[in-house]
């Protein structure tokens, strides 16, 4: 993923009373195994908080947290952009609310693969390149 570029999901969110593990997350890995964006939702359950956490995961573990209010609901459709903006992720929600989250690795560990888990269900997966779309101009 190069400076510019874009990756776009479109998903639902389960509805409440479909809920298996209270929470849908994506993450972004690098060929070396390194999760570069960790996004996740958490679902407002008796024991947990309706939230979006963002982090990054290396052979040293874990990053520290990012927690950020969610704005998304049960049963929701939902379209995430993420765009790689230099050292940043620009991460843009359905409602408009827009998060950042450091790009923690070096210049040469960019996002190569995708996975994804959890009380959601994905409709359209893209991938922008901002500098293929700027040669087609």
């Amino acid at each position: 993923m190069a400076d510019g570029d874009e990756f776009i999901i479109t998903a639902k969110l389960f509805e409440q009373n479909q809920l298996s593990r209270a929470r849908a997350l994506f993450e972004l890995y690098s060929s070396s195994g390194a999760i570069i964006l960790h996004f996740r939702h958490d679902f407002e359950t008796p024991s947990q908080k309706k939230k979006i956490v963002l982090n990054s995961w290396s052979v040293w573990g874990w990053g520290n947290e990012l927690h950020h209010a969610s704005p998304f609901k049960p049963g929701q459709h939902v379209k995430i952009h993420v765009k790689k903006l230099g050292d940043i992720y620009e991460i843009t929600l359905t409602d408009g609310v827009v998060l950042t989250f450091p790009h923690r690795f070096s210049d040469t560990q960019n996002p190569t693969s995708f996975y994804y888990l959890g009380d959601w269900t994905f409709s359209k997966i893209q991938m922008i390149c901002a500098k293929r779309n700027s040669e087609s101009e």
